[in-house]
């Protein structure tokens, strides 16, 4: 990726003139000049690229989370969860506590574990979270 990749932003192409293009079957989007395209082609950030994290080697160094350049990956405690049915749902076949459980009153949820959370909306595929793993957890990667 170019330097500073993170920091240029996406340029769109000119376009044919409203008056024109309404009466016209003509493509609207005029082509980028070389030093425009070969500016945003040192953007792309390998879109095929797609993380998932295997949480049974996961050793939660949080170092995909400080890497992160868009600030979308969290290793949430349970205790934060314990409020949302859907997620204490989801957590509870790997930890055991039922929604009643006292665990989730004392607020010990959090010495059982946490839970990564990523948010595939706002991901720009960078892989920086794959590349950064000690442990190579993103086995699914597609490189």
């Amino acid at each position: 990726m170019a330097e500073n990749w993170h920091r240029i932003r996406r340029q769109e192409p000119d376009v044919m003139e409203v008056a024109r293009r309404a009466s016209s079957i003509e493509v609207i989007e005029m082509n980028y000049g070389e030093g425009e395209a070969r500016r945003q082609g040192a953007r792309c950030l390998r879109c095929n690229v797609n993380t998932v994290f295997d949480t049974s080697i996961c050793i939660a160094c949080n170092g995909c989370v400080d890497v992160c350049p868009e600030d979308l990956i969290r290793l949430v405690g349970l205790s934060k969860l314990a409020a949302d049915d859907h997620w204490q749902a989801l957590a509870e076949p790997f930890f055991g506590i039922r929604p009643s459980s006292s665990a989730h009153e004392s607020g010990d949820l959090d010495a059982l574990g946490a839970i990564m959370m990523k948010d595939e909306t706002t991901c720009i595929r960078c892989a920086m979270c794959a590349s950064r793993c000690p442990t190579h957890c993103d086995h699914d990667a597609a490189f």
